[in-house]
């Protein structure tokens, strides 16, 4: 299917595709709410009660508090006044000559006593009840009124799914399709092409698939570990006297302090994650690139202009020496894209058109995206990987639960400034790609022919049980864990996936050196350090691929019969099913893998 090339697609973005997406989203958004008969202005109205009253209760908590602390300052006064005659008795025994002054005293003491007492049990007290009372009114309100505003919008809350986000974006970008999942032809077809699977150190963490004008992507999100060393320090300080002889001849002693420092190495595992996009294209099969920020683009014009001619002098004395080093025509380009590093003059020249080129200069170049030049961009035959800051931040959080709210305005606002955060970081990361017309070009090739091509892939695997939290690993681990997954059964798309969370428990030691201090001794230096022993658990997880939206409004029903009988024989709870793009996943422990797959099907 031929798709519409974008052409300057910066200026595509800021002059039509912003707005339009815009207002794609207001209108969906306007529809869900005509669709399940939201009054808004009476949402607007019991929104506003609810924030009244909750103003209400804090100025009266607060009126509460200031009252209960003058109340306890009244009971410590009347402490003191207590204890006042107390004191005046205590004195009049012991000196009889200050009769008066323990009459005073006593008078005073007495009069404060009651004073505070009064105050105390007539005055405060009754306020500080009276304002309970208005407290909780102002609470029991509130909560009726919360909980009317989340049953005014229980049918547009319920209407949200994790397909939203990528239909939207669809509809306003037609050029790019979504995948439900990473199935394994699209993967297959990817690993074909020079994609690296991921090692025994790395684990997928999220990921979303797709075409862009036919041509298949992955973004991915990485975390890779390694085992390091690391340092850690201690000190101790330590003193002693020594004698010295001053200016005039005479024996001094003065007290002399150091502080002793000592350091050990220990194994550390240490964590990054990265962000990538993988993109698969026909053009220019055996052209190999590296690109990477040339740092430029926010130079003014004679750090440029420098950096061409610097540019242009190595290609001379290039091919003075007879090396195969040739620049383009434009030197400009050469500099700001900054991807010399390439074994193929010819198709780079036929990649990057005259037209890619002044494309690529505007994205670079451009001040309103201050981080365009923050990308990489390794190009392998017919397998490109870009990375950068835009890349980074798209976030592939779809759950529908962030765009749920009680007060509609609020929803609206949410639900748009959302979308259109991801929309923009999503559409700059693809932009070095469409400001490339002939990566626009549709594919030819099919994927590859596997019996089971709509199974799940196994990096869509690894994002899937990387989300189930703390459930899948050990009960020691405090580190962050590596996801590998073996399938034991699959069929009819429910997959039965053995699952080996490997991490680290930690235990605190400590290692003491001995340092030579400037008294002349041995000390012994704590070090503390933090040991990191290996920990792996094996869970049995169940994954179900449910693209049907209909499918996983059932599922999410709390009166779902039929599911809740499964879950209580599995020994399951609601809480324990997730539910990840269009996949359903949960750990089990009992029930053979025919005994799922009979339910599931009967499910369907």
């Amino acid at each position: 299917m031929a798709t519409q090339i974008i052409y300057n697609p910066l200026a595509e973005y800021q002059n039509n595709l912003k707005q339009i997406h815009n207002d794609n989203l207001t209108n969906f958004f306007d529809n869900l709410v005509q669709q399940n008969q939201i009054d808004e202005n009476l949402n607007k109205k019991t929104v506003e009660d609810f924030y009244h009253n909750k103003k209400s209760l804090t100025l009266t908590n607060k009126k509460k508090a200031n009252l209960e602390k003058g109340r306890l300052a009244l009971i410590f006064l009347a402490i003191i006044f207590g204890i006042a005659p107390l004191v005046g008795w205590f004195l009049l025994r012991t000196n009889a000559q200050v009769f008066l002054w323990v009459g005073l005293m006593a008078g005073v003491g007495l009069i404060g006593l009651g004073l505070s007492v009064y105050c105390i049990v007539k005055k405060i007290k009754p306020k500080i009840q009276n304002l309970h009372s208005q407290s909780t009114t102002f609470e029991s309100k509130m909560n009726d009124l919360e909980t009317n505003c989340w049953s005014q919008l229980l049918g547009l809350n319920q209407s949200y799914d994790w397909q939203l986000t990528t239909r939207l974006l669809e509809q306003t970008l037609p050029i790019v399709k979504f995948d439900p999942y990473l199935k394994l032809d699209k993967f297959q077809h990817f690993l074909n092409h020079g994609l690296r699977n991921t090692d025994f150190d790395e684990t997928v963490i999220d990921l979303k698939s797709g075409e862009i004008a036919t041509n298949p992507f992955i973004f991915v999100e990485k975390l890779h570990h390694n085992l390091g060393m690391q340092a850690y320090f201690g000190s101790i300080t330590i003193s002693w006297t020594e004698t010295y002889t001053d200016h005039e001849g005479k024996t001094q002693t003065r007290i002399q302090t150091q502080v002793l420092t000592a350091s050990v190495e220990q194994p550390c595992p240490f964590y990054k994650t990265t962000k990538e996009l993988f993109f698969s294209h026909e053009v220019a099969p055996k052209l190999n690139f590296q690109r990477e920020p040339s740092n430029l683009v926010h130079s003014n014009e004679r750090d440029i202009t420098k950096a061409m001619k610097k540019l242009d002098n190595k290609a001379r004395k290039a091919i003075k020496d007879g090396n195969d080093f040739n620049l383009m025509n434009n030197s400009e380009f050469e500099v700001l894209f900054n991807a010399l590093n390439r074994n193929d003059e010819i198709q780079f020249r036929f990649l990057f058109s005259d037209l890619a080129q002044k494309q690529l200069e505007d994205f670079l170049k451009n001040p309103d995206y201050p981080h365009a030049d923050e990308f990489y961009w390794w190009k392998n035959q017919e397998l490109s990987c870009l990375m950068g800051t835009y890349l980074t931040n798209v976030s592939w959080d779809f759950n529908p639960q962030k765009y749920q709210n009680f007060d509609l305005a609020a929803a609206r606002q949410n639900f748009i400034s959302s979308n259109m955060t991801f929309f923009e970081n999503f559409y700059l990361a693809i932009t070095p790609l469409l400001a490339t017309p002939l990566l626009q070009e549709p594919r030819t090739i099919e994927y590859p022919t596997l019996a089971t091509p709509e199974y799940l892939a196994s990096w869509q695997k690894e994002a899937i049980v990387a989300n189930f939290g703390n459930e899948l690993i050990h009960p020691l681990s405090r580190t962050n864990n590596i996801f590998k997954i073996v399938t034991n059964n699959a069929a009819n798309g429910l997959e039965q996936l053995m699952v080996k969370a490997f991490g680290y428990q930690t235990i605190e030691r400590v290692t003491y050196i001995p340092v030579l201090g400037g008294d002349g001794y041995w000390h012994n230096v704590p070090v503390w350090w933090t040991e990191y022993i290996p920990v792996a658990q094996e869970s049995a997880v169940l994954v179900k691929n449910v693209e049907d939206l209909a499918m996983q409004k059932r599922l999410q029903n709390p009166d779902n019969a039929a599911l809740n009988a499964y879950l209580e024989k599995q020994n399951l709870e609601r809480k324990d099913i997730h539910l990840f793009d269009n996949i359903i996943s949960f750990k089990h422990e009992t029930g053979t893998f025919d005994e799922h797959q009979t339910f599931w099907n009967a499910l369907n």
